[in-house]
């Protein structure tokens, strides 16, 4: 319900931006595994575990792809370097972790004020 008292506005603002924030981490890394496993699925990973290098031995390895230059809208860039890849992912993770508590931290300033005028 519409309330006109200034209190709970502020912690409906509040906890809304918190939940817009938490939402948009949630969609991007969501939006990353269905890019992941697409990308897995396209190139003919087989991810089961098995080892088909026995089954195969004469087979020449694929070659090495060009490394990419951009990455899709929100997305850590991956080059093909393990050390550099992991650094993109943990870097991209760390940003979004921030966001989120940076909206928490809001929050926290929000409610503080609120809780101890209710004493």
């Amino acid at each position: 319900a519409k309330s006109t008292d200034p209190d709970v506005i502020a912690e409906r603002q509040a906890l809304q931006r918190l939940y817009d924030a938490q939402k948009s981490r949630a969609d991007l890394l969501n939006e990353f595994v269905i890019r992941e496993r697409a990308a897995i699925a396209m190139a003919g990973v087989d991810t089961s575990g098995r080892d088909f290098s026995k089954q195969q031995p004469n087979t020449t390895p694929p070659p090495i792809p060009i490394p990419n230059l951009t990455a899709p809208p929100g997305m850590p860039l991956f080059t093909g370097s393990d050390l550099g890849d992991k650094n993109n992912v943990r870097e991209w993770g760390n940003n979004m972790t921030a966001h989120v508590r940076y909206n928490e931290n809001l929050a926290a300033k929000t409610f503080l004020p609120i809780a101890q005028r209710c004493r």
